[in-house]
């Protein structure tokens, strides 16, 4: 859409340009007058040819040029606005998926941590130095771990579609 508004603002300097060019017109009239009936004849034909060279016109082409150049530029900058928008977009989503697998693997090493810490509670428990109140709290403490690396692997794949469709946007 950008590059199209700036290939359109170019066409019309172009137009304006040729507005500088002189022009040249061919004209033709007849006039034919009867009061009787009958053949007509055709007493008067002109034909003629005018070439118009503008010299100036109070500067109104030159303002409109200038205004068309200043078109060209606004595009132009839009279509640099837009290309930069695009790139930061799709760099942040590239690095929201980082983000998003660096905090799937901390979540991965949290539940090892707490599947270790549950079977250490449990081994503890049958030696008889930790309680039952130990265990369910390793217990829940598991269960939030998994619950948790569940939720950033979610949280991971719906980063890596939204930079698809970021990417995917982008018509470089």
């Amino acid at each position: 859409m950008a590059r199209s508004r700036r290939t359109l603002a170019e066409r019309q300097v172009s137009e304006v340009k040729a507005r500088y060019a002189p022009t040249l017109a061919l004209t033709s009239t007849t006039l034919a007058l009867t009061v009787e009936e009958g053949f007509v004849t055709v007493p008067v034909w002109n034909i003629g040819a005018s070439l118009v060279l503008p010299f100036w016109d109070g500067g109104a082409r030159e303002g409109q040029l200038r205004q068309t150049r200043a078109g060209v530029e606004v595009a132009k900058q839009g279509l640099v606005e837009l290309e930069r928008t695009a790139s930061v977009e799709v760099l942040q989503a590239r690095r929201a998926v980082q983000v998003a697998e660096a905090a799937t693997r901390i979540a991965g090493r949290g539940r090892a941590l707490a599947e270790e810490n549950d079977r250490l509670t449990r081994r503890s428990f049958e030696v008889g130095t930790g309680t039952s109140l130990e265990l369910i709290q390793t217990a829940s403490d598991l269960r939030q771990a998994e619950l948790l690396l569940v939720v950033r692997e979610f949280e991971l794949e719906q980063a890596r579609v939204a930079a698809f469709l970021t990417e995917a946007a982008c018509d470089w």
